[in-house]
């Protein structure tokens, strides 16, 4: 019983001391040197004050879905800025709590510790969008890569920090931060399929929004090299599309049989379904698409050549 007692007292020690050494720290120097100016109240106690009302932000926030949460953002992406608001509080309290239970052994544990940096990898990421929609006026054609940008990155946060919650060494502690961060469950979700069909449209066809985000990208005229290739490829297949579904149309109305693309396009011209410069556009679209697909080929036995040692040529004098 009393080795219990002492051991519960060296533990206490030990965390006094960790809270002594993290009150030196910022954010928490400033704060408690003033209230250290008060009578009775040492260093433990204003950590103590800041960790609850750390405690209280993060409690509140996820009661609320952060919708009362104060941001200098208006517009589509004022809700993103709250929630990463209430994920930024959610992320400090378990870092802040994580230290100070776990203290240096915080970074033997990797599993650990890699979320924890997943979580703020993700904060700064959406960050970055929002800001980034911000700075350029607040493009509506852009909506859709913001929506799906914050989504995933809260998503992730999400699971990051119930990954955490479910690993951390404390449960005690962790059941505690699970009430706090998550006081009505895991209410994020991951971007749905029609958003990635939105977004996938704007990414696959020239557009405004996608000139904004390849902006400061090299593309090279010349197709010899990839991103060129690429590049002129997919202007070659927009320009042709239209000619395509005039086709598809026209089969699909009897107007003209399936065929091989070099039969179709004779007959849609013979007949009239389309000129003959829409015929060379759709030759020169499959052609670049083609080629842009090209990989690297080989002959079947090509291994034997490069594993065959060079031969001595011997010649007799």
């Amino acid at each position: 019983y009393l080795l219990a007692i002492e051991q519960l007292e060296a533990r206490r020690t030990e965390l006094e001391a960790a809270l002594e050494a993290i009150a030196q720290t910022e954010p928490y120097r400033e704060p408690v040197a003033w209230l250290r100016c008060f009578r009775g109240i040492d260093t433990l106690t204003p950590v103590a004050y800041g960790w609850g009302l750390e405690a209280a932000r993060a409690l509140w926030l996820g009661l609320t879905g952060a919708r009362w949460a104060s941001t200098p953002i208006h517009g589509p992406g004022r809700r993103y800025a709250q929630r990463l608001s209430r994920m930024s509080a959610a992320f400090a309290l378990t870092a802040d709590l994580a230290m100070a239970v776990v203290g240096s052994a915080l970074k033997r544990k990797e599993s650990l510790s890699a979320r924890l940096g997943d979580v703020l990898s993700y904060l700064y990421l959406a960050s970055a969008a929002l800001k980034r929609f911000e700075d350029q006026g607040r493009p509506p054609e852009d909506a859709p890569l913001l929506q799906w940008a914050c989504e995933e990155s809260l998503s992730t946060i999400q699971d990051r920090l119930d990954a955490v919650l479910r690993n951390f060494p404390n449960r005690a502690v962790a059941g505690l931060l699970r009430l706090l961060i998550f006081p009505a469950g895991r209410r994020f979700r991951r971007p749905d399929d029609r958003l990635g069909h939105r977004v996938a449209s704007l990414l696959l066809e020239p557009s405004a929004a996608r000139d904004r985000l390849t902006a400061g990208i090299h593309v090279p005229k010349d197709t010899s090299q990839a991103v060129g290739r690429l590049d002129a490829t997919l202007a070659k297949v927009v320009a042709a599309e239209a000619v395509e579904n005039t086709l598809r149309a026209a089969i699909k109305a009897g107007t003209l049989r399936a065929a091989d693309e070099a039969t179709l396009l004779r007959e849609a011209v013979e007949r009239g379904v389309i000129g003959k410069k829409d015929a060379d556009a759709i030759r020169d679209a499959a052609a670049a698409r083609r080629e842009a697909i090209q990989v690297d080929d080989f002959p079947p036995d090509y291994w034997r050549h490069e594993a065959e040692p060079p031969r001595r040529t011997v010649v007799n004098r």
